[in-house]
């Protein structure tokens, strides 16, 4: 294994499409999926640099504090495959966020 921490970058751009269901007077629940691609510079012997593409999804809620702002927690997980490369491998990760959202 290899722990030791190093410099490194990461960069990339994603798409992903959330659907809120039913609006309530306070809650609107939703969940989200996307994709990314991502160039990484890493510097570690078991990852590969380069390109890679990443899937994620996740749920949440949107509580309405006016009609305009709401609180919004989301969890979420990410999956970044191996690529089929034996170097590479693979990076999971499970996140919560919480946030203040305005519309």
């Amino acid at each position: 294994m290899n722990f030791v921490r190093r410099k490194g970058d990461a960069g990339g751009s994603t798409l992903g499409i959330r659907y809120n269901f039913l609006r309530g007077e306070k809650f609107v629940p939703f969940f989200e999926i996307g994709g990314s691609i991502l160039g990484l510079n890493f510097n570690v012997s078991r990852q590969r640099d380069g390109f890679s593409e990443l899937g994620y999804g996740g749920i949440g809620t949107h509580y309405f504090l006016t009609n305009r702002k709401a609180l919004t927690p989301i969890g979420a997980f990410s999956i970044f495959p191996t690529g089929g490369n034996k170097r590479n491998i693979g990076i999971n990760s499970g996140v919560a966020l919480f946030g203040l959202s305005y519309f």
